[in-house]
């Protein structure tokens, strides 16, 4: 989405993010950059992917690279950008001058004449122009070695085809009503299944509500996900019921700004889906007020912005921990049947 505002925060890299888990684990870092979207997921193979990079400012670019050393990569084996909205692409000409960059997934071509959108485009195509560049379709793999990841939707596309052990009618179709289109970059998402075992990540980006309800209607394509990462920021644009209670998540993360995403409507349909436990965000939300949850889950407190972030590390057996780099809170979710 459009830039409304600058926030620039102390960034302290929690000693947590220092210690690698003692087994062969996924670990992923949730990187703080304030309402913009940065990923880092890294293989037990040592492999890393990046699902986008940020604002267009050297802040975020930053905060990437020392997550990154500190969580022992030296270079980024696969980019995954997304969308070309600024929040999510503009941070990639900035990071590619402080780490190297492998390969680039994208969707094509930019759809969304916003403003600001040449400048960050063109940035874009010098940063990624010596790079492996893959346009991937609804169903293709992104190779890293020691997961499986899924293409769930690319450039307007979704799979067709239900994943392994989907398929079930999803009884709560036609419970919720359609929302005005939206012609913009969100549409054109590339969501992602990520898989490690019986563990698995749901990641659909910016796509927006209609699209979910497509992708969920009249069958379940996706099944289970027992951590969800909250589309859009959390924006009601997106985050219908019709697709969070049908992937029925144990664990939801938001990667919301104090100023940006957090619609109170969202955190509703969350905690009224079927076996959710626990919602984690980067930051609270001035919008959702009293419906935030517990500070101890939040990375920034209201008021507060040190750039924390949020960690989870994942076992094949399908159980993961989450931990707050703020306040050190660790939390574990054991594996389910």
């Amino acid at each position: 989405m459009k830039r409304l505002w600058r926030s620039w925060c102390v960034f302290l890299l929690s000693g947590t993010a220092l210690a690698a888990p003692a087994s062969p684990s996924l670990r992923i870092y949730f990187i703080d950059v304030e309402g913009g979207q940065s990923t880092l997921v890294v293989a037990p193979t040592g492999e890393a992917l990046l699902i986008d990079a940020g604002w267009e400012d050297t802040r975020d670019a930053g905060r990437i690279a020392a997550t990154a050393r500190a969580a022992g990569v030296t270079a980024i084996d696969t980019l995954l950008v997304t969308h070309f909205h600024r929040d999510h692409a503009g941070g990639v000409a900035n990071l590619a001058g402080r780490l190297p960059i492998r390969a680039v997934y994208d969707h094509g071509e930019n759809s969304e004449n916003y403003k600001g959108s040449a400048e960050v485009m063109a940035a874009y195509r010098t940063a990624t122009a010596g790079m492996r560049h893959t346009v991937p379709r609804p169903g293709d793999k992104i190779p890293i070695r020691g997961i499986d990841i899924t293409v769930i939707t690319a450039g307007g596309k979704r799979i067709d085809t239900p994943l392994p052990h989907a398929g079930a009618r999803n009884e709560v179709c036609g419970a919720e009503n359609r929302k005005p289109d939206e012609q913009s970059e969100n549409a054109s998402s590339i969501g992602i299944l990520v898989q490690f075992g019986n563990f698995r990540m749901l990641d659909l980006s910016d796509v927006l509500w209609n699209q979910e309800l497509d992708l969920m209607c009249p069958v379940n394509r996706i099944g289970p996900a027992g951590l969800l990462v909250v589309s859009h920021h959390g924006k009601d644009t997106s985050n219908s019921g019709t697709l969070i209670r049908a992937v029925h998540p144990r664990v939801a993360i938001m990667d919301n700004s104090e100023s940006k995403g957090g619609s109170p409507a969202t955190f509703g349909i969350l905690r009224n889906s079927p076996g959710f436990e626990d919602l984690w965000q980067l930051h609270y939300s001035i919008a959702a007020g009293n419906r935030n949850t517990p500070e101890k889950f939040i990375a920034n407190p209201q008021g507060v912005c040190n750039g924390s972030g949020i960690q989870v590390v994942a076992a094949k057996d399908g159980s993961f921990r989450v931990i707050n780099e703020r306040s050190h809170l660790e939390k574990m979710y054991a594996a389910t049947e």
